[in-house]
C-alpha cells in the first residue's frame, strides 16, 4: 500500500516561513547606505554650502558602493532561490501534490533567506567601507573638515572624487574570491538539503504504519486436506507457504541468502550505506540501474508494507521503515520473516515451500 497518499498540509505552514523569509530578503534588498564618520563644515563655510557638498558627496559615494551593494542583494536572493527550489522539490516528493511543494518552498525560502542574510551581511560590509572611503575623500577634497583624515594618509583603494585638490590613483576595494563564493554556495545548498531531509523525516516518520503485521506474524496459508491417516491429499490456495521457525531453517540456507542478498546484514543498522554508495557508483558508470542496494530489512519493509513501484519517495519510505523494523525486531526475527515471506517462483513463498516444488 502507498502510505503517503494521506499526507496533507495546511496553508499557514507555508505562509509563516514564506513571510519570515520575505522579511529577511526585504531587509537585504532595501538596507540603505550612509556615512558612519563625523564630518564638519570648515571654518567660515556657510551651512547651506556644507549641505550641498554633503548631498553631492553622498551621491558620489553611493555610486562607488553600488556594485558591492548589488552583489550583496544578489547573493541573498540567489541563496534563497536555490533553497526555495530544493524545498519545493522535497515538499512535492513527500506530499505528492502542490500543497507539499508549497510547504517545502516556504521552509526552503526561510532557510535560504537566513543563509543569504549571512552572505549579504559580509558583502554589505564591503559596500559600506567603499561608501565611507569615497564620502570621506570627497568631503575632504571639497573643503570640509574630516577629523583624523589627511591627504597623505588616505586608505588604499580610495576612489577618485568628482572634483577637488587631492587626486590619488583609484584602487578597487577587495571583494570575496570566486572560489570562496562557490564554497559558500555549496555550504548553503548543503544546509538547505539537510533541512529538506529533516523536514521529510519529521513529516513522514509519524505516518509510517504499525508493525503488528511483523511482530504478530500470521501469513496467509493454503487450505490443506489430509486423510484420516494424516496423509496430505490436496492443497488449495494462491500461495504455497509453510512457515518454519528460525531455528529449523538450515544454517547453509541462511548463509546462502545472506551471501547473495545482504552479506553485512548483522553489521549494519537497517541501511548499508557502503552498499548504497557502491550501487550509486556502478549505476553512474553504466548509465542505468544495474545494481541494487536494498538490505534484507528494506526488502522486508517493501514486501510487507510498500508497493513495488520504483520511485524516490518509495525508496526513502523503505529506508525509514527499515529503521523502524530494526528498532522493534531482532536480526534473527527479521531474517525469519524474510525467509518465510520471500517469493521464489511457482507460487512458492518462503524457503520451505520452495523446497517442496
Amino acid at each position: 500500500m502507498r502510505i503517503y497518499r494521506n499526507l496533507r498540509f495546511s496553508r499557514p505552514l507555508f505562509l509563516l516561513p514564506s513571510a519570515l523569509g520575505a522579511l529577511v530578503l526585504g531587509g537585504c534588498a532595501t538596507a540603505p547606505l550612509g556615512p558612519t564618520i563625523a564630518v564638519m563644515p570648515a571654518p567660515g563655510m556657510p551651512f547651506e554650502q556644507f549641505q550641498a557638498i554633503d548631498a553631492s558627496c553622498r551621491q558620489f559615494a553611493q555610486q562607488q558602493a553600488a556594485p558591492y551593494q548589488g552583489g550583496a542583494s544578489n547573493s541573498g536572493v540567489t541563496s534563497a532561490a536555490l533553497a526555495t527550489g530544493i524545498g519545493a522539490a522535497a515538499g512535492a516528493l513527500i506530499g505528492g501534490n502542490s500543497q507539499g511543494a508549497g510547504v517545502g518552498a516556504g521552509l526552503g525560502l526561510l532557510a535560504g533567506s537566513a543563509g543569504g542574510a549571512g552572505s549579504y551581511g559580509d558583502t554589505q560590509g564591503s559596500a559600506q567601507r567603499a561608501y565611507n572611503i569615497a564620502y570621506q575623500q570627497c568631503m575632504y577634497s571639497r573643503g570640509a573638515q574630516v577629523p583624523g583624515y589627511a591627504a597623505d594618509s588616505a586608505p588604499a583603494g580610495s576612489p577618485k572624487p568628482p572634483a577637488g585638490r587631492d587626486k590619488r590613483p583609484k584602487r578597487a576595494v577587495r571583494s570575496r574570491p570566486l572560489w570562496l563564493k562557490f564554497l559558500l554556495g555549496a555550504v548553503l545548498l548543503g544546509v538547505a538539503g539537510v533541512l529538506a531531509l529533516v523536514f521529510a523525516v519529521v513529516m513522514l516518520y509519524p505516518r509510517l504504519p504499525a508493525l503488528s503485521e511483523l511482530t504478530d506474524y500470521r501469513p496467509d496459508l493454503p487450505l490443506r486436506v489430509y486423510s484420516a491417516e494424516g496423509t496430505l491429499i490436496g492443497e488449495f490456495g494462491v500461495q504455497r507457504r509453510t512457515v518454519v521457525p528460525f531455528e529449523q531453517i538450515p544454517l547453509q540456507v541462511r548463509e546462502a541468502f545472506l551471501a547473495a542478498e545482504d552479506s553485512q546484514f548483522y553489521e549494519h543498522g537497517a541501511v548499508d550505506w557502503t552498499g548504497v554508495f557502491r550501487a550509486a557508483l556502478a549505476d553512474l558508470m553504466h548509465g542505468a540501474a544495474v545494481q541494487g542496494a536494498s538490505t534484507i530489512t528494506m526488502q522486508v519493509a517493501r514486501d510487507f508494507y510498500l508497493s513495488p513501484q520504483k520511485t524516490p519517495l518509495r525508496k526513502f519510505t523503505e529506508a525509514l521503515m527499515a529503521y523502524k523494523i530494526e528498532h522493534e525486531l531482532s536480526k534473527n526475527q527479521i531474517l525469519e520473516r524474510y525467509l518465510n515471506q520471500v517469493y521464489l517462483g511457482q507460487r512458492a513463498y518462503g524457503v520451505a515451500a520452495a523446497a517442496q516444488v
